[in-house]
């Protein structure tokens, strides 16, 4: 039985070949999957952030009907597009309040369970946040 190793950076003659997909994950090109981060607690975020989301959902729409990209550049550009599609999540305004890192947690609610707390003095000041009730 021949002795197949399977090289995923550069393919020599002899071994086996990765497909284009395959090659691009191996190489840190893609990843399997995106996490995206919605900030939404503030009433303001409902129509910022489906704005946003319809924007990408039409740019992943033309990928899907392009005929001139193969189908691992299809995936790599939509990743690309996730990418982005956070980085103008990150940008919404109003910010959030808390620092990143700075948990605080306290038992609420009759010591049912711990709650990150950190910047609930924040939105408490917030007076448009305070006409809700």
């Amino acid at each position: 039985m021949k002795d197949t190793r399977i090289n995923y950076h550069g393919n020599p003659s002899r071994k086996m070949k990765l497909n284009r997909t395959m090659y691009k994950l191996s190489a840190g090109m893609m990843k399997w999957k995106r996490r995206i981060n919605i900030p939404m607690w503030h009433p303001q975020h409902v129509q910022k952030a489906a704005n946003i989301l319809r924007q990408c959902a039409d740019k992943l729409d033309r990928i899907e009907k392009s005929n001139s990209m193969r189908g691992s550049d299809r995936t790599m550009l939509a990743q690309q597009f996730l990418v982005e599609m956070n980085q103008d999540f990150s940008l919404i305004t109003p910010k959030d309040p808390r620092e990143r890192g700075a948990e605080h947690y306290e038992f609420i609610n009759s010591y049912d369970h711990m709650t990150d707390t950190n910047g609930f003095d924040d939105l408490a000041k917030r007076k448009e946040l305070n006409e809700d009730y």
